[in-house]
């Protein structure tokens, strides 16, 4: 399979400031989402005090999450107003997620 050069010329800066070119051409549009997530991660609520925690989608597949997911299904239901919120200690999910990377 032949590579496609890039038409940008090297030294234009775009790739040194932290910039992509969007599928429209647009230059100097940040890395992640408007939010704040960097791509490929998403946001969930954790501990009484609801702290916003990102994580990587790659955990979803992990057995041990999934049976947070399942928690959180039977505690909260999917109708929940407040996104992905996971009914455990933080330290605890802290923890987990700190062993499943």
């Amino acid at each position: 399979m032949a590579l496609r050069k890039s038409s940008r010329q090297a030294g234009d800066g775009a790739e040194a400031a932290g910039a992509e070119v969007s599928s429209s051409g647009r230059r100097g549009a940040p890395r992640g989402l408007p939010d704040g997530r960097p791509r490929g991660h998403f946001a969930v609520y954790v501990g009484d005090s609801r702290n916003r925690h990102i994580v990587p989608i790659s955990l979803l597949s992990h057995p041990q999450f999934q049976l947070l997911l399942q928690w959180a299904e039977e505690e909260f239901g999917f109708d929940h107003q407040m996104g992905l919120t996971l009914p455990c200690d933080e330290l605890f999910f802290i923890f987990l997620t700190s062993a499943l990377r």
